[in-house]
């Protein structure tokens, strides 16, 4: 969420997420999304730009960069300490 608040505008308390990470086998199988909205009422930032960040190449370019700043563990010793496994 802090990548996408650093893009967007708004504040990354303004922004609120929502997973949807799969549909029951009944109603058809696997599906995933993920929802991230505004949850204040201010006019701060703007909602264009909150949505230009779901186009495809642009997702897949803030989740890299978000992915490559979890590697980073600058002010957590404890954090440092460990190899995040699977980030590749």
């Amino acid at each position: 969420m802090r990548q996408m608040a650093l893009e967007c505008g708004y504040n990354a308390a303004s922004l609120k997420e929502r997973i949807y990470s799969k549909r029951p086998e009944e109603e058809g199988g696997p599906m995933a999304g993920i929802l991230i909205y505004t949850a204040a009422p201010d006019s701060e930032g703007t909602l264009g730009g909150l949505v230009s960040l779901g186009e495809p190449k642009i997702l897949g370019y803030h989740i890299d960069q978000a992915l490559e700043q979890m590697r980073l563990c600058a002010s957590d010793p404890l954090c440092a300490e460990h190899s995040l496994g699977g980030l590749s």
